[in-house]
């Protein structure tokens, strides 16, 4: 469980939790199998490349923090909305950081 989903867990039913994420990967998945073009939203710049120049640990820091916060993310796919969805209505605490982790390396 994720501190976000505190207030969404209360409001769904377990079933419904369930539900709602298989309803999206459906949806996501129809997508990537080109379904339709519909795009969840998300942030439609890439970090530039100068970012990345501005030096060894400084760039590659700033570039990581820019991805991380989708300040400027270029998503050309919606399965990360899967992750997301999954991770704030039925994963655990441990599994959150799991996640985390993951999307960290």
């Amino acid at each position: 469980m994720t501190v976000g989903s505190l207030v969404l867990r209360p409001l769904l039913p377990a079933p419904a939790r369930v539900a709602a994420v298989a309803g999206l990967a459906v949806f996501v998945v129809a997508g990537e199998f080109g379904l339709h073009r519909v795009s969840l939203p998300h942030r439609r710049k890439q970090v530039p490349t100068s970012v990345i120049n501005q030096g060894s640990r400084f760039g590659a820091l700033q570039f990581g923090y820019e991805m991380g916060t989708g300040m400027r993310t270029h998503m050309p796919s919606n399965l990360p909305y899967i992750a997301l969805v999954s991770t704030l209505l039925i994963t655990t605490w441990p599994q959150a950081l799991l996640v985390g982790l993951g999307f960290g390396l």
